[in-house]
This record gives C-alpha cells, structure tokens and sequence, in this order.
C-alpha cells in the first residue's frame, strides 16, 4: 500500500506500510535486489549460532544502524505476560547521545501494527505525533515501525528511528526491517523453546535423583 486512508487517528502519520504476514511477495522482490540480499545475508550469519537473548536483539540493533545511514537511533519492545510492550533496548548511532524521549511506544503505531497487521513508516513527527505523549518533544523525522512476528504471535517491535531532516526511509528500507523482524522473532522462538526444554531438563534429572535418593 503505498498510501494510508486519514482515519482521524493515524491518516496524518503513516505514509506506507506492508503487510507482515504476506512475506512471500517481500522476498520475491528482495529476491531482484543484490545490495538487500547482501543485508539481509549479513544479519543471517550473526544469528546464526546466537544462544541468547540479549545477543539477538544487539544484533538486530547493530544490523539496522549499518544497514539503514539515515538511522539515528533503533529500539526495541517486547511484550510481557500482560500484552503490553515494554523497552528492553535502545541504541543510538552516536554512544554519547541520551536518548530518553522515546522509552515507549506510541499507542497508535501500537494499534496498526497489531489491528491491521501492517508494519509502516511514518513521518513529520513534529506535526503528526502532536497528541502523542510518548513522542513529544523527541524531534523525530521519520521512523520504521515492524513487528517481531513469528507466524503465530507478535513478540514485539523494533523501531527504528532518523532525527534528520533529510532521513526520509523508503518502502524498500520497510520491507527489509519486516523480513529481518520476522527471521529475529523466529530465533528468539527457537532460543525460548530451547531454554524451557533445559529447564525440564534439569527438572526431571533433579526428579530422578531424588527418586533414587529415597530408594
């Protein structure tokens, strides 16, 4: 979709966005693209092997500030038991710049993405996020907004964010942010069924030994 319908709400903010459960046609086009591919092949192999949380969402970060110029800053929000979305990473291109402004996300973008299951870019933040209190004063630009999908539940979102007047992002930067949040919710599936099969592991192993214990 190349333009959003003014809704009351979200019209004046989003500019694009893609469907995240349709990522065939995504990676069809990515597919034509050599410099995508590259990107894309970059952040494959650094999670390749990962066997912790912390280093998947360091590397989703890393990958979307080389990946992205125009990017300033990239956070990350995971939900928690109570369906709401919390910030456990934030990254900024420059290390000595605070970035406290943006430590939440924005209801708004909160509701496309989950109601509408469409990640999406949005811009003018000095205009359109007027009556959003979790973005005022943050000076925003531009920002790619994509969901940690891993083909059944939404685990949460990675925002990545350009403060620069010219730092406009494109459809393609949108649809590569898409594909990798998808891969990465993917990994962190795999990493969380891993640690519980542990856990039972451990459990059943401590089980026994009691048992043998009483005999």
């Amino acid at each position: 979709e190349n333009e959003h319908p003014s809704d009351g709400t979200t019209g004046e903010l989003i500019n694009e966005t893609s469907r995240f459960d349709e990522l065939d046609p995504l990676f069809q086009r990515i597919e034509d693209d050599v410099e995508g591919m590259r990107c894309l092949y970059r952040l494959l192999q650094r999670l390749n092997g990962l066997t912790d949380k912390a280093s998947l969402f360091d590397a989703l970060a890393q990958w979307s500030l080389v990946t992205f110029p125009q990017a300033t800053h990239v956070c990350i929000f995971l939900r928690n038991n109570e369906g709401r979305y919390g910030s456990i990473l934030t990254r900024g291109r420059d290390k000595e710049d605070v970035w406290s402004q943006t430590n939440s996300v924005s209801q708004t973008l909160l509701n496309h993405v989950t109601e509408k299951r469409e990640a999406l870019i949005f811009t003018d933040a000095e205009e359109a996020f007027r009556n959003s209190d979790s973005m005022m004063s943050s000076q925003l630009k531009s920002g790619l907004v994509a969901p940690l999908w891993d083909h059944k539940d939404i685990r949460g979102l990675v925002q990545v964010e350009s403060r620069r007047q010219m730092g406009r992002f494109r459809r393609r930067d949108l649809e590569l942010l898409t594909l990798m949040a998808n891969q990465c919710a993917l990994v962190l599936s795999n990493l969380e069924m891993t640690d519980h099969l542990s856990a039972l592991n451990s459990t059943l192993q401590k089980a026994s030994g009691e048992l043998k214990d009483s005999n």
